[in-house]
């Protein structure tokens, strides 16, 4: 196993592993309800939407996808420039902040299958991505320690 994640309402957990596959378990009964297996390397990250509707996984293939949680089915995915080491939804579930290990910080659109937006530091390499409690601001680690802040507004420019 690479990750597990509860989602916000408790009732599910979500588990990756080397081979490609997540599985949604149902924390009630601790049984798999959908086994996922749509990767083709290891899935580095998995998670789920706020409303915990959603369900999220990113991997060494350089895919991110969507499921349903109710149904186990894929409902987008998105192929990034490189393998990816997490991604994560914004708050309303209509954005994802991905980080490919490219370091081209991605933010895809999940209204608009082919919208994408870019936070780019050719200096940094990023492992993580995600967005503060409202939205306002996106933090990203990278590789040699350093974290970075940017402004999450249309602009997504370098918070300084």
């Amino acid at each position: 196993m690479i990750c597990a994640s509860f989602s916000n309402n408790g009732k599910y957990l979500i588990t990756s592993a080397k081979d490609g596959s997540a599985s949604i378990w149902e924390t009630s009964t601790w049984k798999i309800l959908h086994c996922m297996e749509s990767h083709s390397d290891q899935v580095t990250w998995a998670g789920f939407s706020h409303d915990s509707e959603m369900a999220i996984t990113a991997a060494h293939d350089s895919y991110v996808v969507i499921y349903s949680v109710a149904t186990g089915e894929i409902i987008q995915e998105f192929k990034l420039n490189s393998p990816c080491y997490t991604a994560k939804f914004n708050n309303d579930g209509c954005y994802i902040i991905a980080a490919p290990k490219s370091g081209v910080t991605t933010i895809i659109s999940t209204l608009y299958t082919h919208k994408e937006l870019f936070i780019q530091d050719n200096q940094e390499s990023f492992t993580d991505a995600r967005y503060s409690p409202y939205g306002k601001l996106i933090l990203t680690a990278c590789e040699n320690g350093n974290a970075i802040l940017w402004n999450s507004n249309p602009v997504y420019k370098k918070f300084n």
